[in-house]
């Protein structure tokens, strides 16, 4: 059977060796928990603030729309006054 160093050379060729993986999976997997927590934490943030910016566009759109709405009301107003006067006058 063939030992460590000749599966070693075999795979990477001569002088080149292996690394062994000394890390613990547990770590590598809390790292990984962590790293997707933050980057979720970060979409989060940036998915509030979009939402934020869309609610401060459509209330600045629903004021806007109910000025409108008064100045066609004003204008409404201001012909009802016309035709009852011209009503009145024949």
């Amino acid at each position: 059977m063939a030992d460590k160093d000749d599966i070693n050379k075999s795979l990477t060729g001569p002088g080149l060796y292996l690394e062994e993986d000394n890390t613990q999976p547990v770590e590598k997997s809390k790292l990984k928990v962590e790293d997707v927590k933050q980057e979720t934490e970060s979409k989060e943030s940036e998915n509030k603030a979009a939402m934020h910016r869309r609610l401060e566009n459509l209330q600045a759109q629903i004021e806007d729309m109910e000025k409108f709405i008064k100045q066609k009301d004003t204008q409404l107003s201001f012909i009802e006054e016309k035709v009852k006067k011209l009503g009145a006058d024949r």
